[in-house]
């Protein structure tokens, strides 16, 4: 059971982290002071300090708490080491997890920031696959290389919710998941060039 000071602590941060994602509204991280974070979050200076050494420090942990949320979103409904196939895996929490954090998404994507938001959702759910997924692979796909497999795999899962984002969340999260199981089992052994 977490403590009073442990509570009262990551009550303060998220008050960073909201204060921060709203002046990122108005103008850019570059501009933003931490007099203008500490005033808008309601908090004195010194319990900025007390937390964090510069701006760029909030930004990074506000990023890392957001990835961590993206993965335990992706593992939810899957948490214990279980066989299962493609068919069987709900993508669901992982899809609310973007809806319900659309505003941080689409102003960390769509701006110039110290951090690539892009290249470390890739980076975080790369190292996930890595570690906490084991791919059955037929007989036929021994000369595979897994870490391209993977690569690929990642690349194309999150610029499937990239996509999303960008189109302003345009379908419904049930039909993103449902579309998803479909895209990763569909084998296309054929196709057509159009001249």
């Amino acid at each position: 059971m977490m403590n009073v000071p442990d509570k009262r602590m990551r009550r303060t941060k998220m008050m960073f982290h909201e204060a921060l994602l709203a002046l990122l509204q108005e103008k850019n991280f570059e501009a933003i002071s931490i007099s203008e974070i500490v005033r808008k979050a309601g908090v004195n200076r010194g319990t900025f300090y007390f937390h964090y050494q510069q701006k760029e420090d909030l930004l990074e942990e506000m990023v890392n708490t957001m990835l961590a949320q993206m993965i335990a979103a992706y593992r939810k409904p899957h948490k214990s080491y279980q066989e299962m196939t493609i068919t069987e895996i709900s993508t669901y929490p992982l899809f609310e997890h973007f809806m319900e954090n659309k505003l941080f998404y689409q102003t960390l994507l769509n701006s110039s920031f110290p951090i690539n938001l892009h290249e470390r959702m890739l980076q975080t759910m790369e190292h996930h696959y890595h570690q906490d997924i084991d791919f059955f692979l037929p007989a036929i796909s021994k000369e595979m290389n897994l870490d391209l497999f993977c690569s690929y795999r990642v690349h194309g899962l999150i610029g499937f919710i990239l996509n999303w984002i960008k189109n302003d969340f345009d379908h419904p999260i049930e039909y993103m998941a449902e579309q998803l199981v479909k895209i990763v089992t569909i084998n296309t052994q054929k196709i057509y060039i159009k001249r």
